[in-house]
C-alpha cells in the first residue's frame, strides 16, 4: 500500500530538488532541526519536538533536479509490523512549474497510522510549496 500526493510548484526543478536535499531548507519546511548530507549513502536526521522523535531516512539514489529517494531507518510512527518504507520524490517540468510527485511505499495496511502519516506527508507539501514562495491554490492542475 503506497501514500501518493501530487501538487504543481511555481518555482523550477533544481530549486525544489535544493529544497529537498541542503539541510536548511530540509529544516525550514519539515518544521525540524534536520542534519544532513547530500549524498547517497549518507542518513538525514530530523529532530522533531526538540529532540524527542527522531526521524531517519537513508538517501539511496539522487538524480539532480529529477528524483530523491530516501529509505526510512528509523520512522516516528508505530508500525504494526516491520516493514522496509520508501519515499520517493519526483521532479518533472510542468508549463513553467514543477510538478512534485510524493510516494511512500511500504504500508501494510489502511489503519489510523496510515491516515495520519498521508496527512502528514500532504501538511509537508504545503509547507514546501508555500517556503518556495508559491502561495496559489494548493491543488492546480
Amino acid at each position: 500500500m503506497d501514500i501518493h500526493h501530487a501538487m504543481v510548484v511555481h518555482n523550477q526543478p533544481a530549486r525544489l530538488y535544493a529544497a529537498l536535499t541542503q539541510p536548511d531548507d530540509l529544516s525550514i519546511w519539515m518544521g525540524a532541526p534536520t542534519l544532513a548530507q547530500p549524498v547517497v549513502g549518507s542518513v538525514i536526521e530530523f529532530h522533531f519536538d526538540e529532540g524527542q522523535r527522531i526521524l531517519k531516512v537513508a538517501i539511496v539514489a539522487l538524480e539532480e533536479d529529477k528524483l530523491v529517494r530516501w529509505r526510512v531507518t528509523q520512522p516516528v510512527w508505530p508500525m504494526v509490523e516491520a516493514t522496509e518504507q520508501i519515499v520517493t520524490w519526483t521532479l518533472r517540468p510542468f508549463h513553467g512549474s514543477t510538478l512534485v510527485d510524493l510516494r511512500m511505499t511500504g504500508w501494510p495496511q489502511d489503519d489510523d497510522t496510515y491516515a495520519s502519516v498521508s496527512y502528514k506527508w500532504a501538511s509537508f507539501m504545503v509547507r514546501l510549496k508555500i517556503y518556495l514562495g508559491d502561495t496559489r491554490e494548493i491543488a492546480t492542475f
